[in-house]
């Protein structure tokens, strides 16, 4: 029986790229998932998904933002390679006018 060992120089080159993905579109994922009827509420789809209701609330809020500030949000993609802004940072912008989330996003 002959072993061969793995070549650790190649396997370091190999590093994964770290992908992120758009909080909207995790929150358009949640929000078609509720709207399923699949789930009675956001408590129970919460514990599906192993996080608070709060947590899931959080999320789905994404949505309030200003139409054209979330149709900007989708335009980047659903996913990116190096973190653009996260969900913290877009929470931060439903407590803004719709005028000022289009200024703090330079739309």
């Amino acid at each position: 029986m002959q072993f061969i060992l793995p070549d650790f120089a190649d396997m370091r080159k190999r590093k994964s790229k770290k992908v992120y993905q758009n909080p909207i579109y995790r929150a358009m994922e949640w929000q078609k998932m509720l709207d399923s009827g699949q789930y009675k509420s956001k408590a129970e789809f919460a514990k599906y998904l192993g996080v608070s209701r709060v947590r899931v609330i959080q999320m789905l809020n994404l949505l309030k933002l200003d139409s054209h500030v979330i149709d900007k949000l989708k335009g980047v993609g659903e996913t990116f390679d190096k973190k653009l802004f996260g969900e913290k940072t877009l929470r931060t912008l439903l407590k803004l006018s719709p005028e000022n989330q289009k200024l703090r996003l330079n739309l």
